[in-house]
């Protein structure tokens, strides 16, 4: 019944303008659909495009950034090599004058000796745990590092300044250092022995 309700109110003339309108709607918009089919495809080539553009420019970007870090890693290895090969050829200078540089620090340490009326055994004590005054003299980098060692060498004072020195951070690292570096010396320690036994009777 309501079927037949609705079927002879759509057949009537009252309802003519309604379906009219309806028919004008559907049809309007199916033209509008196909007026946009254009834009839509023209919207997806431009999006395209764009997503296009846009994977290039992060691949240019990426591209300039590793051949940026790769600039940088060459250079810094380039600059550590030149600082290590410097480094390694001030080293060989040292060595090759070692007997040279450690005259001239044994005289130093005369003058000091002399100036502050310190006695020689004195330099290499211990005083209130405090450093003695042959590592304060290395430390103020008053002598050279080889020095300190060859005459640890000859007479034997660190291992006296591991019991008296109470400070417990520098000079254990310092004694570390000395041990370590030591066997890369080579030297005649009677040679040595002499010129300081012969520099001290000048005193």
């Amino acid at each position: 019944m309501v079927l037949k309700y609705i079927k002879s109110i759509w057949q009537s003339n009252s309802t003519s303008q309604v379906k009219t309108n309806l028919t004008t709607f559907i049809n309007t918009t199916v033209e509008q659909l196909q007026d946009w089919k254009p834009l839509l495809k023209e919207g997806i080539a431009i999006s395209f495009i764009s997503l296009v553009n846009l994977i290039t420019i992060s691949l240019l970007l990426i591209t300039s950034l590793v051949i940026l870090c790769l600039i940088l890693i060459y250079g810094l290895a380039t600059f550590i090599g030149k600082t290590g090969d410097d480094t390694y050829k001030q080293w060989s200078k040292k060595v090759e004058s070692l007997h040279y540089y450690y005259e001239q620090d044994i005289d130093y340490i005369i003058d000091r000796m002399n100036t502050k009326d310190i006695k020689f055994n004195d330099l290499f004590l211990s005083v209130d745990g405090q450093h003695p005054t042959i590592v304060k003299m290395f430390l103020s980098k008053k002598i050279n590092f080889e020095t300190l060692i060859i005459l640890d060498d000859i007479l034997k004072f660190t291992k006296r300044l591991n019991k008296d020195i109470t400070e417990k951070v520098l000079w254990p690292k310092l004694f570390d250092r000395m041990k370590r570096y030591k066997p890369f010396l080579s030297y005649n320690i009677t040679k040595y022995k002499i010129s300081l036994r012969d520099k001290l009777k000048e005193i």
